[in-house]
């Protein structure tokens, strides 16, 4: 996030000078030069707060070379990330216990209190190898080092020779991650050889082009410019060309000058987005006229469609599985942009496992939908429950990421009789990745998830007082980590009424389990992997993945 100055930290830094108002300038002036590090140049590298280092230079992160020079000579090495807003500066962290943690390939923890937008960069490992102030990237494949050299227009990777020590290599991870407030954050962890374990950290403000600093820099577009230049809609090669041949004057007057244009181009943004909700509008009604498994679309004012898809052959499938009481599975795990994907699943008893014999699991109807409002879900699950006439269920919910209780009232209001319960072995996985992304200690980890899923665990209380008693217990491992507060302040929402009191009545779970999921999982992802953005291009996609289902199931006849 951006760094905000407040009010009382600069009165604080300033009352030393305040009270010395009478001394000349000139000793002023010396006596502020004593008080900088010697190794330290003054014009680059100046303290923030006794702690932060600013970056030493403005717009970019700092070198390899820079970075091992600075830590062979750093005498700061702080225990923990500073709390606080952070805005172009850099730090060192001890980082002994990502480094065990990489031993074991479990994922890094590095969190600093802001709030991560993307993780999305060019994270990975290199191997340095480095030598009197040289180095050379590395990399390893079966034990052996190959080095880059670049011969004919491209980079060929050869065995080095000789062979290395591997204790002489230095090891460097990188992690990127942005920010809120337009804040760019680098981790860069360096171990080996003369290097201990330890992690500088380095936040770079990713301004929009206005340069203040002495250095020469390309211009670039503002960031809002960029985003309404993406949603404009395509245009002839005949405007293209005049576009291009406007003199630079004309360019300049076109360009947002200060905060009060980006509003208006925001507007426009927002007028293309209703023009690509309309869009598809029209792609899906045309294909209801035209495509088998598109069964229903539900047009609604300024929002994107609802697509409900399955045949009437895959439909007549799950039904004939479906008898009293059978369990019919809601899997949330998939969003694509701003589509969230609903997949129903059921056991197919036609089709076995080869190793277990059970029954796998099969696609049933599927729902896209750009919002997780009550109503939304109500369409999808009282469609169903008119097709499935007098059936009754029970529904197993495998959660995502942003599941809400909205799809819990949905299934009630459309099954009043139903149960309706959380999938815990996924819910188990959600909770140990989330933990993962704390700064914790590997044993306050397990102990976390003991406290949830073990045999006398929150998820196994056999009554509410019971269940409030161990929710207590947990609190007090959780008021040590504030981010975690509201994590399971949602996630208590759903133990008690989805997880514990179908476990009292007796009803266990039936879906996702020994690996019965496997062959769908690998089809799902074989299928979605490019992650498609178009409605349309994700109607087709899953209706290929239905078509190769049912495929098999007809071979087992």
């Amino acid at each position: 996030m951006p760094k905000v100055r407040h009010f009382a930290a600069m009165e604080d830094s300033y009352t030393e000078d305040l009270k010395h108002t009478h001394v000349k300038r000139k000793a002023v002036k010396e006596e502020s030069t004593e008080e900088l590090p010697s190794k330290v140049p003054r014009n680059k590298l100046r303290v923030c707060d006794n702690t932060l280092d600013e970056l030493p230079y403005h717009g970019r992160f700092m070198k390899i070379d820079e970075i091992f020079d600075y830590l062979k000579g750093s005498k700061y090495v702080l225990e923990s990330i500073p709390p606080g807003e952070k805005n172009n500066v850099f730090f060192v962290v001890e980082d002994s216990k990502n480094a065990l943690r990489r031993e074991k390939n479990l994922p890094v923890v590095y969190d600093d209190g802001c709030e991560v937008l993307s993780n999305k960069g060019n994270n990975g490992t290199a191997f340095v190898q480095y030598i009197e102030g040289k180095f050379k990237f590395l990399r390893i494949k079966k034990k052996i080092f190959y080095v880059g050299t670049y011969e004919q227009n491209k980079t060929t990777w050869k065995p080095l020779k000789p062979q290395p020590d591997p204790e002489s290599i230095v090891r460097v991870c990188r992690y990127y991650s942005i920010l809120r407030g337009n804040i760019k954050r680098r981790v860069t962890s360096v171990s080996g050889k003369d290097f201990k374990d330890r992690a500088l950290f380095e936040y770079l403000c990713m301004d929009s082009g206005n340069n203040t600093s002495e250095f020469t820099y390309k211009s670039v577009e503002p960031k809002s410019q960029n985003k309404a230049q993406k949603n404009k809609p395509l245009i002839s090669e005949e405007l293209t060309e005049q576009e291009n041949s406007d003199s630079e004057e004309d360019v300049e007057q076109e360009t947002p000058r200060n905060l009060k244009e980006i509003p208006n181009t925001k507007k426009k943004v927002q007028r293309n987005m209703l023009s690509k909700v309309h869009d598809e509008d029209l792609v899906m009604l045309a294909m209801l006229e035209e495509n088998p498994f598109v069964q229903a679309v539900i047009s609604r004012k300024d929002k994107s469609p609802c697509v409900i898809l399955y045949n009437d052959k895959q439909f007549s499938e799950m039904k004939r599985n479906l008898q009293f009481g059978s369990v019919l599975g809601i899997d949330c795990t998939y969003m694509f942009d701003d589509c969230f994907v609903t997949m129903t699943v059921y056991q197919n008893s036609r089709a076995l496992h080869k190793e277990t014999d059970e029954p796998l699991l099969y696609l049933g109807p599927v729902f896209l939908h750009s919002d997780q409002d009550f109503l939304t879900y109500v369409f999808f699950f009282s469609h169903i429950m008119g097709k499935l006439e007098d059936t009754e269920l029970n529904f197993e919910v495998k959660l995502g990421e942003d599941v809400e209780l909205s799809l819990f009232k949905a299934l009630k209001h459309s099954f009043p009789a139903s149960v309706q319960m959380v999938n815990t072995h996924h819910l188990k996985d959600l909770v140990s990745e989330h933990l993962s992304t704390i700064n914790m200690k590997l044993k306050t980890h397990s102990a976390i998830v003991d406290k949830i899923f073990g045999s006398k665990g929150i998820i196994s209380s056999p009554s509410s007082p019971v269940f409030q008693k161990r929710m207590m217990e947990l609190q007090g491992y959780v008021k040590e980590y504030p981010t975690l507060r509201t994590y399971f302040d949602k996630l208590q929402l759903f133990l008690y009424p989805y997880i514990c009191e179908p476990l009292q009545r007796g009803i266990s779970q039936q879906l996702w389990l020994n690996d019965n999921d496997e062959v769908l999982d690998k089809l799902l992802h074989a299928f979605l992997k490019d992650k498609p953005s178009k409605m349309s291009d994700i109607v087709e996609k899953i209706c290929t993945v239905t078509r190769l289902q049912m495929v098999k199931l007809e071979d087992v006849w």
